[in-house]
């Protein structure tokens, strides 16, 4: 046969997700765009090289690898300026990075939850780095860094008679120190070992903090960018939290100035997890989000993790601080909790139920009462059968379910959504004669039967 060769010039969102067989990636200098999730979950991928320049590329978009559990070898391009979120999150075989001078930004969660990796080099100092960039990435963790330092110390950082001096930090280094990760300087220098010391990146409204703390007695002068949200005291050499919002905070210390960004926020005293609880079933995801946040001006940041012994039932596959991703491994009980930045937690119970039998029957826990909201969406299942605890199903439960063609329920006082079986055809519900559900199901022009008839009465 003959083949006709095309130049691939994009790569789509979501083209590769979840194939086994992708072991390697090389992509052509040709390609212009790769979209969101194109490489993500692919178990076996252990190899990416971008080409040397690709003027067309410009990001590595969130997710792009995201689940890729093998992946060891990336060679990222020089044109590359920003790392999207999750791009490389949870790929658990990824031991080093190298990432070009190219790159301006590394955003949240880009290689969070990477426990092999140790060692990230960064060529752009200059680099702005999100929070939770690198988050539960190995214990021996550090960045080598393209500046001149020595046993972590930046040069900027100096001691003359027993003084100490600094210069700004570059914002690779403040990133560093805010997050006690480790510095290895690529070019060497007899530096004193003394560490970094950050200024305060958030504080509450109300809250006083004393900068002599981190920055010693010889603070000279202190500035707030906005003081009716920051308020600062060079007498007392403190910063107070006024009101909400953002300032940048300037100190000069030991005859040098350094200057950051500083969040004052209102503290979360409660908050709750939607849906709670979660059904769902093994094999597939589904979102969680912070709701009824007190106060409803609370700084919204937040953390996700799973109960230690539970990790075996579910897995976080994706988390941006107020959404997290949930995927289902195995039937069970399993427990995940919230926390805020202000110390507020909230906890959410998670049932996964095994997915369709080999008859394509789905089968649900005896004890199950309610059916949360997209429970089963778009399931494989040809049936399923709801027992006499099942007293609610929500909005969609069971939308989409192309194959879905026997309905059983057993309790015919059963509030049924009117779109719980949207997208579905041909389906016939069996039920209580004369029930609640009965007439449900006529009124929509369903087929209902009475449960009599399955049960051979």
């Amino acid at each position: 046969p003959e083949y006709a060769n095309y130049l691939v010039v994009a790569i789509a969102e979501n083209a590769f997700t979840g194939i086994q067989s992708v072991q390697s990636i090389i992509i052509p200098d040709s390609i212009k765009s790769i979209g969101q999730n194109a490489f993500s979950d692919c178990p076996n991928l252990t190899s990416v090289r971008y080409p040397v320049t690709a003027p067309q590329i410009e990001a590595i978009l969130p997710f792009t690898f995201q689940g890729c559990s093998s992946l060891k070898d990336v060679s990222i391009c020089g044109t590359i300026k920003s790392i999207g979120m999750n791009a490389f999150y949870m790929c658990d075989s990824l031991e080093n990075i190298y990432i070009p001078e190219s790159v301006e930004y590394i955003d949240a969660g880009s290689f969070g939850y990477c426990p092999k990796l140790k060692e990230c080099t960064i060529m752009n100092s200059n680099a702005v780095i999100e929070a939770e960039a690198f988050t539960d990435v190995a214990a021996d963790f550090h960045i080598c860094l393209n500046e001149t330092g020595n046993n972590g110390v930046p040069v900027s950082i100096y001691v003359v008679d027993g003084i100490l001096y600094t210069n700004d930090l570059n914002p690779v280094e403040l990133f560093a120190s805010r997050y006690s990760i480790p510095i290895v300087y690529l070019q060497g220098s007899a530096n004193e070992d003394i560490p970094a010391i950050p200024l305060p990146e958030e504080i509450k409204v109300g809250e006083t903090v004393d900068l002599t703390q981190t920055l010693g007695s010889n603070i000279t002068e202190i500035t707030s960018s906005n003081t009716s949200v920051l308020s600062v005291n060079l007498t007392a050499k403190t910063i107070t939290g006024v009101a909400l919002g953002n300032a940048t905070l300037t100190v000069t210390f030991n005859g040098s100035t350094s200057s950051g960004p500083v969040v004052v926020y209102k503290p979360v005293t409660s908050f709750a997890i939607n849906p709670n609880p979660l059904v769902i079933v093994a094999g597939t995801t589904q979102t969680l989000e912070v709701a009824n946040v007190q106060p409803s001006d609370g700084y919204a940041k937040y953390s996700w993790a799973i109960t230690g012994e539970d990790t075996g039932v579910i897995a976080i596959s994706a988390a941006n601080s107020t959404v997290c991703e949930v995927t289902a491994i195995a039937e069970g009980t399993a427990t995940i909790t919230c926390t805020n930045v202000s110390g507020a937690t909230a906890s959410c119970v998670i049932n996964v139920i095994p997915g369709p039998s080999a008859d394509n029957s789905l089968i649900l826990p005896a004890a199950l009462t309610e059916i949360e909201e997209e429970a089963f969406y778009g399931s494989p299942a040809e049936s399923v059968e709801l027992g006499v605890h099942v007293g609610t199903v929500g909005a969609k439960a069971f939308a989409y379910c192309e194959n879905l063609k026997t309905i059983v329920i057993r309790n015919g006082n059963c509030a049924i959504s009117d779109n719980a079986f949207e997208g579905c055809v041909n389906i016939t519900i069996f039920c209580p004669a004369g029930s609640a559900v009965a007439s449900w199901a006529q009124a929509r022009t369903i087929e209902c039967l009475p449960l009599s008839l399955l049960d051979g009465n």
